[in-house]
């Protein structure tokens, strides 16, 4: 429109310029410069389109509150009418107009298998599943665990220790558990490829005997090598642990081995 009225502008001067010549002001100029002073005055009169940014507000068409404006799938300019209280703007897709919709509700079926108001328990998480465990703040990962109520795989073992000679079989080192949880696995390691047997004792409070073997056939055993470890346990007479409880592990048998050590991974529950 700016562009139209610059150029009628200078017609109306080339018009002028060339009655002045003739002695004569040709009488279109006075309609001329009323057309120009309308434009001006009106510049989106007339058909024409209105400048960019040159609408506002009050120039568009009165509506209804809470509708939005939006374009229907031929590209022409409608509304989206106004959804109930707590609805949402929702898209329906390319090539058409959105549409105010209930939100989803979001509840929750289940958690970990359980269903209604679901509350953390031990044993949804384990120390392993965090990641990067390592950056939790707190005084230890430890403790932030704890706090999180994670439970945590911990190990209890003893060494067996030759002083560079290999160490005697039938010794037997206690330890007292500090947890409660399940034994999940037995690891065993010797300083040296070789061969051994351990046997593994529990008793709730009281020093272990033979007689209070858990072990079964599946005790933790190297064979010619350096490293074993076991999961299965499915021989084992218990796998429970409770705070007290004395474990006693029996080197039965070795050779070649100067230093052997034996452990039990126990998953902590509360």
């Amino acid at each position: 429109m700016a562009a139209t009225l610059t150029a009628l502008r200078k017609a109306i001067a080339r018009v002028t310029r060339l009655g002045q010549w003739q002695q004569a002001a040709p009488p279109a100029v006075d309609a001329l410069n009323l057309i120009a002073d309308l434009i001006e005055d009106n510049p989106g009169g007339g058909g024409g389109t209105p400048d960019d940014e040159s609408v506002t507000l009050a120039k568009i068409a009165d509506g209804t509150a809470g509708e939005l404006i939006t374009w229907d799938a031929s590209g022409e300019a409608t509304t989206v009418a106004t959804g109930t209280a707590t609805h949402v703007l929702t898209s329906n897709g390319a090539g058409a107009a959105p549409t105010f919709q209930a939100a989803p509700s979001g509840a929750v079926s289940s958690v970990f298998a359980r269903t209604g108001a679901v509350v953390a328990v031990a044993g949804d998480y384990d120390s392993d599943e965090v990641t990067n465990a390592s950056a939790v703040s707190g005084a230890t990962v430890s403790d932030a665990l704890d706090a999180l109520n994670v439970p945590q795989r911990r190990t209890i073992g003893v060494t067996f220790d030759g002083g560079g000679s290999t160490p005697t079989a039938g010794s037997v080192g206690l330890i007292v558990a500090q947890m409660n949880g399940t034994i999940d696995r037995w690891d065993i390691v010797a300083d040296a490829s070789g061969s051994a047997v351990v046997d593994v004792w529990k008793r709730a409070g009281a020093i272990p005997t033979d007689a209070h073997r858990i072990a079964g056939t599946e005790r933790p055993t190297l064979s010619a090598a350096q490293l074993s470890s076991d999961t299965s346990l499915t021989t084992w007479s218990t796998l429970a642990v409770s705070i007290g409880d004395v474990f006693g592990f029996e080197l039965e048998s070795v050779s070649t081995c100067t230093r052997v050590t034996v452990s039990v991974r126990i998953l902590e529950t509360a």
